[in-house]
């Protein structure tokens, strides 16, 4: 897949180890090792498990956050890493939030790469289940399951 990340591309080993997690779990089914991780007891809503739990498998402890707009922006506003929007330099291990109502976060993701004009990402709790999908200048291209990008984050260390 062209602009997906390479590991001589790696901006830095934190990024690369965090898009290795993620390309690793595409296809579970159902969430359970991500939701089951973060103490849920059942099966609930896991894309902010899923980006949690990958960020842990690259060896940090936060953020950790099973809810986007209540748990997930805050984090990341509060430390000072909040890119509200339409952010140019997305970047491979950046975690990506979608408001597809206008009414604050309602899901999250794993950039992967981007080739300049797409936004690969990995993405827990689609159709149950975890998929790569293609980010086309702030519109989701496969399937049209999603109306676009609203705001996105950055994790750096």
């Amino acid at each position: 897949m062209h602009g997906v990340l390479r590991e001589e591309s790696a901006q830095s080993t934190v990024e690369y180890a965090i898009v290795t997690v993620a390309l690793s779990q595409i296809g579970n089914v159902g969430g359970e090792p991500y939701w089951s991780w973060y103490g849920f007891e059942s099966r609930v809503e896991w894309c902010a498990c899923f980006v949690s739990w990958c960020i842990n498998q690259a060896g940090y402890s936060e953020p950790r956050f099973a809810a986007c707009a209540s748990q997930g922006v805050p984090w990341f506003k509060e430390h000072g890493q909040w890119a509200a929007g339409n952010y140019t330099d997305v970047a491979p291990g950046d975690v990506i939030f979608f408001d597809w109502d206008g009414g604050g976060s309602d899901h999250v993701g794993l950039v992967i790469g981007t080739d300049g004009t797409n936004v690969y990402t990995v993405e827990g709790n689609i159709l149950t289940a975890s998929r790569l999908y293609i980010i086309y200048q702030g519109q989701i291209a496969l399937r049209g399951e999603r109306d676009g990008l609203r705001c996105g984050f950055r994790l750096r260390r």
